[in-house]
C-alpha cells in the first residue's frame, strides 16, 4: 500500500477541516521529511514546475510504502539533520531544533486518527510519528533587544513621512501587537477609532490564526490620532495600502504588502533588531511591555494567546528584576 497518492493528498485537502494553508504546511513539512529519510535528492528539481522536475519528485515521494516509514528513521534523520545544521552556526542550535520538532509535528498531523479516517485506513495504519522523541529544546524566552521608545523615536524621524505604509506596519505591529498576517489584511472598518480599538475578526479575505485571536486590541490616544491622520488620507478599504490583491484562496501565506513588510524588516535590522522575524519581535516587545506594566494576565489577553504558558515561555521579557530586601 503506498502512503498518499497525489489524489489522495487533494481528497484530504476537500474532506478536511484543515485550512488550505495549514493543509499545504502539514504536507510540505511530510514530503521533505520523507524525502530526507529516503534520501530522494531535492537540488533544482524541487522546484521544476515546468518542465515536471517537481512532479517526478513528489511522485518518489508518494511511492514509499508507509510499512517503510519507520519511528527510529525518523528519529536519526532529526538528530542527524541537527548535528549538520549546527556544525555551520552553533549559536544557532535551538532555534534549529524547534524548526525540526516543528516540521515533525506538521507531518505528524497528516497521520492522526481523524486523517486516517478521512481515507480509510484509521483500522490498518499506524501513525509513524506516534510516541516519537522530540529534540530537546532550551528556552525561547523573549529577551529584548531594543529599546523601544528610542525605536519609536527614530521611526517617527525615517519613516513616518518618507515610508508611511512602513509606518502603519511598525505601529500595529509594536503598539497593537497585531500579527504580520493581521497588519497584511486589516481594514478600515475594523478600525474604531471613537472607541479606541481594533477589532480582529474574519473578513472576506482573512481568517483568523485561531479563535482565540477574535478579540478587540485597545489603542493608545497617541496611536488612534496617528491613525486618524492616515484614514483622513487613505485611498482604499485595507490600512495598509498596496497595489496586490488579497488571494484569500492560496495554498501559502501570501501577502499583498510583502514588498512592504520587507522595506520595514530592513530598516530594523538597521536599527539592531537582528532576529530572526524583527516583525514578530515588535509584537513579543508590545507583550512584554503590557506585562510589565499590568502583568502575565493582561499580556496574555492582549496578544490573545490560547494560554498564558505561551505567553510567559515565548513571548515575555523580565524587564524589572525582582529581588527579596533584608535589610
Amino acid at each position: 500500500m503506498w502512503l498518499y497518492r497525489r489524489r489522495v493528498f487533494e481528497y484530504i485537502r476537500t474532506k478536511s477541516s484543515l485550512k488550505p494553508q495549514t493543509f499545504a504546511y502539514y504536507k510540505r513539512a511530510l514530503c521533505q521529511i520523507l524525502a530526507d529519510v529516503f534520501n530522494i535528492q531535492s537540488g533544482s528539481e524541487k522546484f521544476d514546475y515546468v518542465n515536471g522536475g517537481a512532479k517526478k519528485r513528489l511522485d518518489r515521494i508518494y511511492a514509499i510504502k508507509i510499512s517503510n516509514i519507520k519511528k527510529d528513521k525518523i528519529e536519526s534523520w532529526a538528530v542527524e539533520t541537527l548535528q549538520n545544521k549546527v556544525k555551520l552556526n552553533p549559536s544557532k542550535r535551538n532555534s534549529i531544533c524547534a524548526t525540526i520538532n516543528k516540521n515533525i509535528r506538521n507531518a505528524k498531523a497528516l497521520f492522526s486518527k481523524k486523517v486516517l479516517t478521512i481515507v480509510g485506513l484509521n483500522e490498518t495504519v499506524v501513525s509513524p510519528f506516534e510516541g516519537i522523541k522530540f529534540l530537546p529544546e532550551g528556552s525561547h524566552r523573549y529577551t529584548s533587544i531594543f529599546d523601544p521608545k528610542l525605536l519609536v523615536q527614530a521611526a517617527e524621524k525615517d519613516l513616518r513621512i518618507a515610508h508611511p505604509e512602513a509606518f502603519k506596519v511598525f505601529v500595529l505591529a509594536l503598539c497593537a501587537g497585531l500579527r504580520r498576517n493581521e497588519i497584511d489584511k486589516l481594514l478600515w472598518r475594523q478600525v474604531n477609532l471613537e472607541r479606541k480599538l481594533i477589532s480582529i475578526q474574519p473578513t472576506e479575505c482573512f481568517s483568523p490564526k485561531t479563535k482565540e485571536s477574535c478579540s478587540d486590541i485597545y489603542l493608545d490616544e497617541s496611536v488612534v490620532n496617528m491613525l486618524k491622520e492616515f484614514q483622513a488620507s487613505a485611498s482604499g478599504e485595507f490600512v495598509i495600502e498596496s497595489d496586490i490583491a488579497p488571494r484569500p484562496q492560496a495554498h501559502y501565506q501570501h501577502y499583498r504588502c510583502d514588498r512592504i513588510h520587507k522595506e520595514l524588516i530592513g530598516w530594523l535590522r538597521s536599527r539592531g533588531v537582528n532576529s530572526n522575524n524583527p516583525l514578530h519581535t515588535l509584537r513579543k516587545e508590545y507583550g512584554s511591555e503590557i506585562c510589565r506594566q499590568f502583568g502575565l494576565y493582561e499580556a496574555s489577553r492582549a496578544l490573545r494567546h490560547s494560554s498564558y504558558g505561551i505567553t510567559e515561555s515565548f513571548y515575555v521579557d523580565r524587564k524589572v528584576g525582582i529581588t527579596p530586601k533584608f535589610f
